[in-house]
């Protein structure tokens, strides 16, 4: 009888300790995380959570590694790089499921920007990165070949196999303009899944406000200036929307006292010259917003209002060689314009 008790005894406080851990519950605090080696840029995530947001954060790392390795321009074994490697031979390569959907969606958006957003500027990008390294600028003969291996139609998505092939040879695929969009709409779904309400995502200048801040209030997310970066142009109050810019003063470099940046213009094989410093592109659909703000810094400020137009809900802010800002009238209540260096005109 006395053995049979220590062993019920045992059992009751086995499960009473069960009970104290399923109960178990963490307060409301926020997390930080910097990931600075994936995707190359910086990225950081806050999350404000009652559960351990540690582990959450750590599930957001994995997932940015491992679209990192899917997408990598540079990483033999990434599906990109198969891709490409399969250009012009009829090979059909097997993706995953997340690469058949980015480029069936960098298709779309191909379509709606006339091309002037399009993920085969590899070749183009490639002869600038060239340039860089090397301080001597493409000769003209090697732009217009680039030009020429440039073309969003020239590859074919099966998003029912998860298949891609690139019909043409050299042609070269870069989701640098779409990526960090699709990967920050996928931490959002991921974060949202697993009950959060309140956090911030910042892939290298790719912003996403989810929800409020801890303190109940939107997020106040800022624009830089283009001319000094340390200052910035105005801020934009937020609230689940991503707030995406593309500027020349992120990525360049430069060569006998001129500038050249890393977004380029498809149909002139050379970095962008449209007039436009910047182009901040603010909405619900990350993808949708990485995308306009490459097109619209490329077609220029006049061009790139009246796309943004036949998107509802997705606002922007354009930066001007000249130092004139103009804005998205929906953002005038929201939209602190702050630098006296710049004329601020609403469109």
């Amino acid at each position: 009888m006395r053995k049979k008790q220590l062993i019920q005894g045992g059992v009751l406080l086995a499960a009473a300790a069960v009970a104290l851990l399923v109960t178990i519950h963490f307060q409301t605090a926020t997390y930080t995380i910097q990931i600075p080696d994936a995707l190359d840029t910086v990225s950081e995530i806050s999350v404000t959570t009652d559960q351990n947001g540690n582990v959450i954060l750590k599930e957001c790392e994995e997932y940015i590694r491992e679209m990192d390795r899917l997408f990598s321009p540079t990483n033999p074994e990434s599906d990109v790089c198969k891709i490409n490697s399969a250009a012009g031979t009829g090979t059909t390569v097997l993706v995953d499921a997340r690469t058949a959907d980015i480029l069936s969606r960098a298709q779309q958006y191909s379509v709606e920007t006339s091309g002037f957003f399009d993920v085969t500027v590899g070749s183009i990008v490639n002869i600038w990165n060239e340039a860089q390294e090397t301080g001597t600028l493409p000769a003209p003969e090697s732009i217009s070949e680039a030009i020429h291996d440039v073309g969003f139609r020239n590859f074919e998505v099966n998003r029912n196999d998860n298949t891609v092939i690139l019909d043409k040879q050299h042609v070269d695929i870069t989701l640098g303009g779409i990526a960090k969009g699709y990967i920050t709409d996928g931490l959002v779904a991921m974060l949202r899944e697993k009950g959060v309400s309140s956090a911030l995502i910042n892939l290298g200048g790719n912003t996403y406000a989810l929800g409020e801040k801890a303190e109940r209030t939107p997020w106040n997310i800022g624009i830089q200036d283009p001319n000094d970066p340390e200052r910035l142009i105005g801020s934009v109050q937020v609230e689940n929307q991503c707030v995406i810019t593309s500027g020349d003063y992120q990525r360049y470099f430069e060569l006998d006292g001129v500038r050249y940046h890393h977004i380029m213009n498809p149909n002139t094989g050379m970095p962008s010259r449209s007039g436009l410093r910047s182009v901040t592109i603010i909405g619900e659909d990350a993808t949708l917003a990485d995308a306009l703000s490459t097109a619209c810094f490329v077609l220029g400020y006049s061009e790139g209002s009246h796309l943004i137009s036949q998107y509802p809900g997705v606002t922007a802010v354009f930066v001007t060689d000249t130092n004139t800002v103009y804005y998205s009238g929906a953002l005038e209540d929201v939209f602190e314009r702050s630098n006296q260096n710049y004329e601020y005109r609403r469109f």
